[in-house]
C-alpha cells in the first residue's frame, strides 16, 4: 500500500513527476555511483570480498593450513629410520702395542630403527658393521690386523618416574594438537568475522541507497511546494510567510540530500573496500532488502559452539599439557635400560655376519639409570606458575561458554522485537503516507496551511527513514546470529 501512495504521490502534476525525474538523472549523472546492469546479489558480493580480501583470505588459509595439522602430535609415535656412517683414527696409548697395536683405523656402518610409545618405552634395533685395522701389533700375536665386526642390537629403557607410562610423551603430543587446534578455530573466527562485516557493509549500502532516494523524493515534494507556494504569492493568493516557509524547507531538504549522498558515498568506498578497490564507484545495483521479506526472515540455526570458545578450549589445552610438562621435568628421571646383542668377529666379512646371527657370541645388560634436577625449587616455581595459567585458562573456557549462551538468548530475543517494531513501522509509513496525501489535498483547495503541509510531509520522511532502520536492526541482528553458524565463512546463509 505505501507503494500505491507514493505512485499517487508522484502523479500529483505533471511538474511534481518532472522534477523527481530531473533531480533523479541529474543526481546520477553527477555522482556516477552506479551504473546500469544486473544486481549484484548478496553471495556474488561476499565470492568478490574471498577473492580479493587479502585479510579474508589470510584467516581463510591460515584456518586451512592449521587443519591439516591437527594432529601433528601424532607424529611423535612415528618410527625413525637411524643410519650412520662413521670414520675413526684412534691413537691412544695402550698397556701394550705389542697386542693392541698404536693405532686402529675404523669405519662403522650402522642402519635401525627408533621409535618411541605412547606408555615410554622407546626402543633402537640397529645393525652395526665395523671394518677394523690395526696397526703397530705384533704379527705374531695379531697375524690380522684387519677384520671385520657384525652386531645386530636392540636397546630398550622404560621410565618409572620421569615420563611415567609415557606422561611427558602424551603432554607434549597433546600440546603441538591443542596448538594447531588454537590457530585453526581462532583464523576460523577471524574470518567468520569479516564475512559478517562484509555482508553487514552490503546491506549498509543497500540502505543508504534506498535512504538516499527517500530524501530525493522528499526534496522534490518540497520542491513543488515550494514553486506552488510562489505562484499562489505572485497572485496574491497566499502571503510571503507561507513562500519563506516553504523555501526555508526546501533548503533544509537540499542539506539532508546532500548528507544522504555523502553517506551513501562513504558506504560505497567501505563496501569497495572490502573487494580490495580504491574506488567510490559500484559498478551494479544491489538487491533490495524489501521490509516484508525481511520481517519474514526465520532465525538462522545455530551450531553446537562457536569458533572463539572452541579457540578458547584450544588454549587451554595448550596450558594444561604445559603445566604437565613442567611437573614432569622437575622429576628424577628414573629409568630401566636394558639391551640384547649378537656378535660376530672375522676377518671375512661375510663370516662375521653369518656369525652375528647365532647367539654364541650374545651380549646382554640391564640396569637403571638415574637423574636428578639440582634446582628443584626453581622446578616448583615454575610448575605453579603454570598450573595458574591452566586455571586462568579453564576460567576463560567457562566465561567464554557462559557468553556464548547469553548472547545467543539476547540476539534471540533482540530479532524477534526488531522484527515486531519493523511491522510497526510498516504500518505507520502506510498512515503517514495517507495523512500526507489527504493533506497536500486540502492545502490545493485552501482548507490547510502551508506548515501543516511541511509537518506532515516530514512525518511521512519520517517514517520511511524509521522503516529503513528497523530493516537495519533486522539485518544486523541476524548477521550476528549467523557467526554462531558453524559454516557460515565457508557458505552464504539466506
Amino acid at each position: 500500500m505505501g507503494g500505491m501512495l507514493r505512485h499517487k504521490l508522484d502523479a500529483l502534476g505533471g511538474n511534481f513527476f518532472r522534477l523527481t525525474l530531473f533531480v533523479a538523472c541529474l543526481f546520477l549523472s553527477m555522482d556516477q555511483v552506479f551504473a546500469a546492469s544486473d544486481p549484484l546479489t548478496l553471495s556474488e558480493y561476499l565470492t568478490d570480498v574471498k577473492a580479493n580480501h587479502r585479510g579474508l583470505q589470510s584467516s581463510m588459509m591460515t584456518a586451512e593450513a592449521s587443519s591439516q595439522r591437527l594432529d601433528e602430535g601424532n607424529r611423535f609415535y612415528i618410527p625413525k629410520l637411524n643410519a650412520q656412517i662413521v670414520y675413526s683414527d684412534d691413537k691412544s696409548p695402550n698397556v701394550s702395542t705389542t697386542f693392541q697395536g698404536n693405532q686402529t683405523l675404523a669405519t662403522k656402518y650402522s642402519l635401525g630403527v627408533l621409535e618411541v610409545t605412547p606408555f615410554g618405552l622407546s626402543a633402537d634395533l640397529s645393525y652395526n658393521l665395523t671394518q677394523i685395522d690395526v696397526r703397530g701389533a705384533s704379527s705374531l700375536f695379531l697375524p690380522d690386523p684387519k677384520y671385520m665386526s657384525a652386531s645386530p642390537l636392540l636397546s630398550l629403557k622404560q621410565p618409572l618416574w620421569r615420563n611415567g607410562f609415557g606422561h611427558e610423551y602424551q603432554a607434549s603430543v597433546a600440546m603441538t594438537n591443542a596448538q594447531a587446534r588454537t590457530a585453526h578455530y581462532g583464523a576460523q573466527f577471524a574470518a567468520k568475522l569479516k564475512i559478517a562485516e562484509a555482508e553487514l557493509t552490503y546491506w549498509k549500502l543497500a540502505l543508504a541507497i534506498e535512504t538516499e532516494k527517500y530524501e530525493l523524493e522528499s526534496e522534490a515534494r518540497a520542491q513543488q511546494l515550494r514553486d506552488w507556494t510562489k505562484k499562489q504569492v505572485d497572485f496574491n493568493l497566499s502571503n510571503t510567510s507561507n513562500y519563506l516557509q516553504a523555501e526555508a524547507a526546501l533548503k533544509a531538504k537540499r542539506y539532508d540530500g546532500q548528507r544522504a549522498r555523502d553517506r551513501l558515498r562513504k558506504a560505497a568506498i567501505d563496501f569497495n573496500s572490502l573487494r580490495g578497490r580504491s574506488t567510490h564507484t559500484v559498478e551494479q545495483p544491489l538487491e533490495k532488502a524489501t521490509p516484508e521479506a525481511v520481517a519474514a526472515l526465520e532465525v538462522p540455526e545455530r551450531g553446537q559452539a562457536r569458533e572463539d570458545f572452541l579457540a578458547a578450549q584450544g588454549h587451554r589445552d595448550v596450558a594444561q599439557a604445559s603445566a604437565t610438562l613442567a611437573e614432569e621435568r622437575n622429576k628424577p628421571d628414573l629409568s630401566l635400560i636394558a639391551s640384547y646383542g649378537l656378535n660376530g668377529l672375522n676377518k671375512d666379512s661375510a663370516q662375521a655376519r653369518q656369525d652375528a646371527l647365532s647367539t654364541k657370541y650374545r651380549e646382554f645388560m640391564i640396569g637403571a639409570q638415574l637423574q636428578l634436577p639440582l634446582d628443584v625449587l626453581a622446578g616448583f616455581r615454575l610448575e605453579r606458575a603454570y598450573e595458574k595459567e591452566f586455571l586462568a585458562a579453564e576460567h576463560q573456557v567457562e566465561r567464554k561458554r557462559f557468553e556464548q549462551d547469553v548472547d545467543w538468548e539476547n540476539l534471540l530475543a533482540d530479532f524477534g522485537e526488531a522484527k515486531k517494531r519493523l511491522v510497526l513501522a510498516l504500518d505507520l509509513e502506510k498512515v503517514q503516507a495517507q495523512k500526507f496525501l489527504n493533506e497536500k489535498k486540502m492545502h490545493e483547495r485552501g482548507r490547510t496551511t502551508t506548515y501543516q503541509v511541511l509537518i506532515f510531509e516530514q512525518d511521512y520522511l519520517r517514517s520511511q527513514l524509521l522503516v529503513l532502520d528497523s530493516v537495519a536492526e533486522v539485518l544486523g541482528i541476524r548477521t550476528q546470529m549467523k557467526t554462531f553458524q558453524g559454516d557460515f565463512a565457508q557458505g552464504v546463509d539466506r
